[in-house]
C-alpha cells in the first residue's frame, strides 16, 4: 500500500485488507513523506497486527517512485496493490489467488465497483463510467472468467495503445517473479503509469480475467487522476501518450505488440501512431504561450525532458 497524505481515506482501506478471508499475507505500507496523520493511523494498526510492515521513505520519491519502492520491499509470492483510498471485498485476495494458482496465470485482474464522492459532477460520472465500460477487459475479450494469452492481449494493446482497459492497481494481482521479466513502473509517466506496466506485463505473460467485483475504486476531487487533468493536463494528455507510443515501437518488452501489429487485419502502424502523437503534442506545446506563465514554464520543462529522453 503506497501512501501519501491519505489519512482521510486510510482507515477503511486498511480495515478492508484485514477483513480478507485469506489471512496469510503481509500488508506493506510504504509512506512517501505524509504530513497528515497517515503514518500514525498505520502505526496504530501495526501495534495490534504484526502483519503490517511500515516503511518510511527518507525522501519524496513521487507517485511512481513510491510504487516501485513497494515492489522492491515486497517479499510475498504474489503482489496485490491496495491504494489508500480504495477498498477490497472480503473474498478478493482468496479468489484471485485461487484462480491464479489453478490456471497457472502470473497475472490476475478482477472487476470492481466505483464509488464517487458527492462533489463529483453527474456529467463526469456518466462520462467516466461510459469510458470504463467501453475500455474494459470484458468489452475487449468477453465478460466471462478466462485466460487471455499474450498474443490476444498484444493485439488489443496495438489497437488501443492509450486506453487502460485493465483497470486501476487495486484490481490487479501478479507474481513477484514477473518483475524480473518486465522491470518496474515507468516513472516518466504520470497518468498512464499503471496502464503501461499492465501492458508490459500482459504482452509478456498474459493474464487471467475474473469478472467478479472484488474491489472498490473511489473517485474524489483530491485523487491523482483528477489532479493531473486539472493541473498537469499537457503532461497527462499529450506527453504520456507520446511516451506510450514510443515504448510500443522501441522497447523490446513490447516485441509482441509489434508482431501483432504486423499481422492485424486493421494494419496497425506503430510508427505512424508515434508520428501522429508527436505532432499532436508538438502542436499543444506550441500553444503554451496562451497559458499562465507558470504553466507555460512547466510545459517547457516537461517537453524538453521527454523530448531528450525519448528522441
Amino acid at each position: 500500500m503506497p501512501t501519501y497524505n491519505g489519512a482521510s481515506y486510510l482507515l477503511p482501506a486498511i480495515k478492508s485488507a484485514f477483513s480478507q478471508t485469506h489471512q496469510n499475507f503481509e500488508l506493506l505500507i510504504v509512506d512517501d513523506g505524509s504530513s497528515d496523520d497517515t503514518v500514525s493511523i498505520a502505526r496504530d494498526f501495526a501495534l495490534v497486527d504484526k502483519r503490517i510492515k511500515i516503511h518510511l521513505n527518507r525522501e519524496r520519491l513521487g507517485l511512481g517512485g513510491n510504487w516501485n519502492r513497494c515492489l522492491d520491499l515486497a517479499v510475498g509470492e504474489w503482489i496485490k496493490f491496495l491504494f489508500q483510498d480504495d477498498l477490497l471485498d472480503e473474498e478478493c485476495v482468496a479468489r484471485m489467488i485461487e484462480v491464479g494458482s489453478t490456471s497457472g496465470a502470473q497475472m490476475v485482474v478482477c472487476d470492481r465497483n466505483f464509488e464517487f464522492s458527492p462533489e463529483i459532477s453527474d456529467e463526469f460520472r456518466e462520462e467516466f463510467l461510459k469510458n470504463r465500460t467501453e475500455h474494459s477487459l470484458a468489452n475487449r475479450f468477453g465478460d466471462f472468467a478466462h485466460l487471455i494469452d499474450k498474443a490476444e492481449f498484444s493485439n488489443q494493446v496495438g489497437r488501443h495503445p492509450e486506453w487502460n482497459f485493465v483497470g486501476e492497481p487495486t484490481v490487479v494481482m501478479f507474481r513477484r517473479a514477473a518483475i524480473r521479466k518486465v522491470g518496474y513502473f515507468n516513472t516518466d509517466l504520470i497518468q498512464l503509469i499503471d496502464w503501461e506496466f499492465w501492458a508490459r506485463l500482459g504482452t509478456n505473460i498474459g493474464l487471467y480475467y475474473l469478472p467478479e467485483k472484488l474491489a472498490t475504486f473511489r473517485i474524489h476531487s483530491t485523487g491523482t487522476s483528477l489532479a493531473n487533468k486539472s493541473h498537469r493536463r499537457f503532461r497527462a494528455s499529450f506527453l504520456d501518450p507520446l511516451v506510450i507510443d514510443y515504448e510500443l515501437l522501441y522497447n523490446p518488452h513490447f516485441i509482441e505488440v509489434g508482431k501483432a501489429a504486423r499481422t492485424d487485419k486493421l494494419h496497425i502502424d506503430l510508427a505512424r501512431n508515434l508520428f501522429e502523437t508527436y505532432h499532436l503534442a508538438k502542436s499543444a506545446f506550441a500553444q503554451r504561450h496562451d497559458q499562465p506563465l507558470e504553466i507555460a514554464k512547466a510545459m517547457t520543462q516537461e517537453w524538453n525532458y521527454i523530448h531528450s529522453k525519448y528522441p
